[in-house]
């Protein structure tokens, strides 16, 4: 890295005073200079690329499993995960609706990750799986997700998110 693609001296000097600032506020003035709409702005969530599983094959619950979520707090003070809802789409049509109870801490200008591990699918869902004529598909994620942070608690809509999941159907061929 060059000296170029550094931050400045001042950059680096203003983000520490502002954490200093923020971490030491009282919560009427963060409240203040970070309305909740504000708040809900600086919030990102996104979905890896590629990786989550939909298991359809024989000798194991189906499920989608290993779908994972990144949280950005673009905020300069922590947050609190509280909850997220989740409708997921395969295709054109809706595969599985996920609660989660979370209870993550997100410092200020960090990220963390949030994964569903497992979620079952009814017969009628892994059915639905099973007819998709690819072995790779897209699914499309809406949802929300609670937050508690020091100038309140909050609900943040998720933007329509992406991933591509693989399908485990399991089929021998014969």
């Amino acid at each position: 890295m060059n000296e170029s693609q550094l931050p400045s001296k001042w950059f680096v000097l203003g983000r520490v005073l502002l954490d200093l600032i923020t971490r030491h506020a009282p919560s009427f003035l963060l409240k203040r200079w970070f309305p909740v709409a504000k708040c809900q702005k600086r919030i990102e969530l996104f979905a890896n690329g590629v990786g989550p599983h939909l298991y359809v094959n024989p000798g194991r619950p189906a499920a989608v499993s290993h779908l994972k979520l990144w949280c950005y707090n673009y905020l300069p003070f922590e947050i609190w995960l509280d909850g997220i809802e989740l409708e997921i789409q395969l295709g054109d049509q809706g595969l599985a609706r996920v609660s989660l109870t979370v209870r993550d801490r997100i410092y200020g200008y960090d990220k963390k990750p949030v994964v569903v591990s497992e979620n079952y699918l009814t017969d009628s869902q892994a059915e639905r799986v099973r007819q998709y004529p690819s072995d790779s598909a897209v699914l499309k994620i809406t949802g929300r997700t609670w937050i508690k942070s020091p100038v309140g608690d909050f609900e943040k809509q998720l933007d329509q998110l992406e991933t591509r999941a693989f399908i485990y159907r399991g089929e021998v061929p014969t």
